[in-house]
């Protein structure tokens, strides 16, 4: 009985093929997790800067303009 060409391949290496889709997914995870968490830490992602600190509203720059 003659096999068609290639799926030999595919019937040996699939469970090779998925367990290196799953690290390859887990990795790229843990990567992308670290990589926010780092840049929370330093600043430089979105929404973690506090915007009151540079120019807080307790009345210490003046009146603000318009307001009579």
């Amino acid at each position: 009985m003659h096999r068609k060409r290639g799926w030999w391949v595919l019937e040996r290496y699939l469970g090779e093929l998925l367990l290196l889709v799953v690290l390859g997914t887990g990795a790229w995870y843990l990567f992308r997790r670290l990589k926010r968490d780092e840049e929370a830490e330093n600043g430089l992602g979105i929404g973690t800067g506090d915007l009151d600190d540079e120019d807080p509203d307790d009345g210490s720059n003046g009146p603000e303009e318009g307001w009579e």
